[in-house]
């Protein structure tokens, strides 16, 4: 089954949700053509998770859930995992060519907030959303957006603080 999800900036946008077993997404940057001809590019075929998990590029990451996107450069590789600089400070994430500038795509749920080691950042937002606490963050220049599930018994971070990513 194939449903039309929108229509923004000129560009039409369909998932297609078998079932929930397969999922892809298409795009269309020209309104005049119609995706259901086949005149559009298929941005990623895969599973829900696939597509989740491992977007191929920054336009399935941002159009399948919430997504940061965290710029750095490669450091060094040690096995499957690499170290990416971002904002002088180190990241692993997985493997990637050496000599190369990154984005990094972090899910809300992926990341937590500490009060030392990672990346600095200062909480602009701290809120208590009942199952879940609901963070946005300044990392240099980018706003993250983070979710940390079950609060209770956690500690909460409170806006206009500094933390570590």
């Amino acid at each position: 089954m194939i449903q039309k999800y929108g229509h923004d900036e000129g560009i039409q946008h369909l998932v297609d949700l078998d079932k929930n077993i397969e999922g892809y997404t298409k795009s269309c940057s020209d309104p005049s053509k119609n995706v259901g001809t086949g005149e559009c590019v298929v941005a990623q075929m895969g599973t829900p998770q696939e597509i989740y998990y491992y977007p191929v590029n920054e336009f399935v990451a941002d159009f399948i859930g919430e997504a940061n996107f965290i710029k750095g450069t490669f450091l060094s590789q040690n096995g499957d995992e690499a170290e990416l600089n971002v904002e002088s400070h180190e990241m692993r994430v997985s493997a990637m060519e050496n000599g190369k500038e990154y984005t990094a795509v972090v899910r809300p749920e992926s990341a937590r907030l500490a009060d030392e080691g990672g990346i600095p950042c200062e909480v602009t937002l701290s809120c208590f959303m009942g199952s879940y606490q609901n963070y946005q963050v300044i990392e240099g220049n980018t706003l993250v957006k983070l979710t940390d599930t079950n609060p209770k018994n956690k500690k909460i971070i409170m806006w206009a603080i500094n933390a570590h990513l």
